[in-house]
């Protein structure tokens, strides 16, 4: 259950740099040693949030940073995908930034304990979403993870996790849950990436490669993106909220 906190979103600012860390430590501590021992994490979200404007969101929760959005437009393809690493210039962004490219990539989603029983995650998604459905883009795509692929490493291929489905609410759905999310929203899986993303151990260091078409490329109204905005923050079944708005 969501609990009562106030969340308000805005686009990060330089200041926010060390609570960025913070979260992401949170999140994701081991992964964020073994990325730290070749790069400065402040550094990196520094230049990260320089090298986008308007594309980089934080949610604060009564206050304080638990959640943030990170999002790159690009001229790397989603067919030309090879690493997390690779197409953030090493979460810098450095050099790849293109406001009139055609692609959008989805750098990071992070959210702590915290932001995620407060409704951040939803509440980024829904900025997010809103910000690529009235833009130009063609395409939104991620690397995303497989966090659930460890537990059972010993018994399953990363290829044969991937593919595999469970039953919720009698759907055949994605096993792992984090990409079921993606997929709830709309997001379609275009492949899994052996190194898409080196340093998730959780994952093996595969990069689960999603997809969204811009629907709403020729134009949206604003009453479309703010009834997508109420569907994700009410936790609907998605992606009906896209067939809602078509």
């Amino acid at each position: 259950m969501q609990d009562s906190s106030t969340v308000k979103i805005r686009q990060a600012r330089i200041s926010d740099v060390e609570d960025l860390v913070r979260v992401d430590i949170a999140q994701y501590s081991d992964m964020t040693a073994d990325f730290a021992e070749n790069s400065n994490i402040s550094a990196m979200f520094a230049r990260r949030i320089s090298n986008t404007p308007g594309w980089f969101w934080v949610a604060l929760v009564d206050g304080r940073i638990e959640g943030l959005l990170s999002t790159c437009p690009t001229t790397h393809s989603p067919e030309g995908f090879v690493s997390w690493e690779k197409c953030t210039n090493n979460g810098t962004l450095d050099g790849i930034f293109d406001e009139r490219a055609d692609f959008l990539y989805g750098v990071a989603l992070t959210v702590t304990a915290k932001g995620g029983a407060a409704g951040v995650t939803k509440a980024l998604l829904a900025a997010g979403l809103a910000r690529f459905f009235s833009s130009e883009k063609r395409t939104l795509y991620l690397s995303g993870r497989m966090p659930g692929y460890h537990k059972v490493a010993d018994e399953v291929s990363p290829q044969e996790y991937y593919d595999a489905q469970v039953t919720v609410r009698g759907q055949r759905v994605a096993r792992d849950p984090q990409v079921r999310m993606y997929e709830r929203l709309g997001f379609r899986r275009a492949g899994l990436v052996p190194g898409g993303f080196a340093v998730d151990h959780e994952s093996a260091g595969y990069g689960v490669l999603l997809t969204m078409e811009n629907p709403f490329r020729e134009g949206v109204r604003p009453e479309m993106l703010n009834a997508m905005c109420e569907r994700i923050a009410k936790q609907d079944d998605g992606p009906a909220w896209l067939t809602a708005l078509s």
